[in-house]
């Protein structure tokens, strides 16, 4: 496994535009997909507004975003069911009434073979065929060397039961009306999942990575707290999306995250944070 990266150049500036971006399904025929997911593999799959990172260059010193609209399913349907593809597809040929998705599961692959490959997260950018629905991954420490991972539930709709950075979710529409779209989302992120409260200045920004499978650039973030992780171990159940994203949370020293990676599965962009934070 791998990652493109695309590194932070000083401030972030954010530009909002309309979508450039053509899907090829209908909302009726993305529906008839995500319901057939759902029967193959289970979960809770509600469609939202995510925020897709249209265009990206560094100018005059600072990192340019163009960010546009797009919604979870498009991204689901682009980034998460391409990567299961044939098992799917295997799913739906022994299972489902052909005469009534055949002329779907038809459309959907040849959608995913046309495909292009993505060498750089330039390639990534100016795909054409991906959403780009931009997400963070927030790794919280602490002062005397620990940090603070997961285990996602088996109820979420993407990464169930894997190990994760403390936690990750893509932007939505409130980030979108936000000052800082990025920030935003991880002090979002963090309080909805575990209740930690994080100040902006906490939070430092690291680079966009994208795992070279699943294709979806996120932003890698860390955030320092002010006590001991253990500290906060109790409050994190109040959180009010912990009982439905989280199984179990681990504060772990660097050696302990070194077995855990080992031991484990992470998502490619998990496994870069961790591994930068441990030759950080």
């Amino acid at each position: 496994m791998g990652v493109l990266v695309y590194d932070i150049e000083g401030d972030i500036v954010y530009t909002r535009k309309e979508s450039n971006y053509s899907f090829q399904f209908s909302e009726d025929e993305k529906k008839r997909i995500i319901e057939l997911w759902r029967r193959y593999k289970g979960g809770t799959y509600v469609n939202s507004v995510n925020v897709r990172l249209q265009k990206i260059e560094k100018r005059s010193g600072k990192t340019i975003m163009e960010l546009s609209k797009t919604d979870f399913f498009t991204f689901f349907i682009s980034n998460i069911i391409r990567m299961g593809f044939d098992n799917f597809a295997y799913y739906i040929i022994h299972n489902e009434d052909m005469n009534s998705v055949g002329e779907l599961l038809s459309k959907l692959t040849t959608f995913y073979e046309s495909f292009p490959k993505c060498y750089n997260f330039d390639g990534l950018i100016n795909n054409g065929c991906l959403p780009n629905a931009l997400a963070v991954s927030i790794l919280v420490t602490d002062p005397y060397g620990n940090a603070i991972l997961v285990k996602r539930s088996s109820k979420v709709g993407v990464g169930a039961n894997i190990y994760s950075v403390t936690t990750t979710g893509a932007l939505d529409e409130s980030d979108w009306e936000s000052e800082d779209v990025i920030k935003h989302c991880a002090i979002r992120e963090l309080r909805e999942e575990l209740n930690i409260l994080i100040q902006e200045e906490k939070l430092r920004t690291i680079a966009i990575v994208a795992g070279i499978n699943k294709l979806q650039p996120i932003v890698i973030m860390n955030a320092m707290l002010n006590d001991t992780a253990h500290e906060f171990v109790k409050e994190m159940q109040k959180g009010k999306d912990y009982q439905f994203e989280v199984s179990e949370v681990c504060v772990c020293d660097k050696n302990k995250i070194k077995n855990i990676l080992m031991e484990q599965r992470f998502t490619e962009a998990a496994r870069f944070h961790l591994d930068y934070y441990l030759k950080d």
